[in-house]
């Protein structure tokens, strides 16, 4: 019969065997912080790279709404522009009148202007009243006059070329599709 107890050299090799073993073990072990601090990363840039994207969709949305309040602030302008034409001089006259026309043309087609239009009479009627402030408004009447004729004079053939294709628009809007126009209008806001 054999025996049983292993051999002193058997016993040695069991144990660099296994200390071969858990020495692999270790060395994989010690891997896996590396590995998941790879992950986390790759996991970090995507985020970056998503918040990028983000940051970007969000500053679209805010030029959009910059671009509207341009819009809405050049409205009011022409509206205050015509208001403080009439007040002018006989000169002016002519220019009130173009201006006149192209507002009726631009109120047709904007239904939002006929607010900022009564902002701008009230604000108009405060400023008559106010006697000291009466040459800072002539000023800035000769100054609103100037570059109204000028802007009349740059766009004239423009707004003449476009007065029928603003005629055929607003002639063939029924009264369906305006408060679809304005609910759509309506909801800009939200969407910025």
């Amino acid at each position: 019969m054999a025996s049983m107890i292993p051999s002193p050299f058997a016993l040695v090799d069991f144990a660099r065997a296994a200390v071969g073993q858990v020495v692999e073990t270790v060395a994989t072990a010690a891997t896996v912080p590396v590995r998941v601090m790879s992950l986390l990363g790759q996991a970090e840039l995507l985020t970056t790279r998503l918040t990028v994207v983000a940051d970007d969709a969000e500053a679209m949305v805010v030029r959009v709404g910059r671009v509207m309040d341009g819009v809405e602030a050049t409205a009011a302008a022409a509206g205050r522009v015509v208001l403080e034409a009439e007040a002018t001089a006989a000169g002016a006259a002519r220019v009130v009148g173009e201006a006149e026309s192209v507002a009726i043309g631009a109120g047709r087609v904007v239904g939002s202007a006929a607010a900022a239009t009564d902002a701008a009479t009230s604000i108009i009627t405060d400023a008559a009243s106010a006697t000291g402030a009466a040459s800072a408004v002539v000023v800035r009447i000769a100054n609103a006059t100037g570059e109204a004729e000028g802007m009349l004079h740059d766009y004239s053939g423009t707004l003449r070329k476009a007065a029928p294709l603003a005629a055929r628009f607003v002639d063939e809007l029924s009264p369906e599709e305006i408060t679809a126009a304005i609910k759509m209008v309506d909801t800009f806001p939200e969407l910025r």
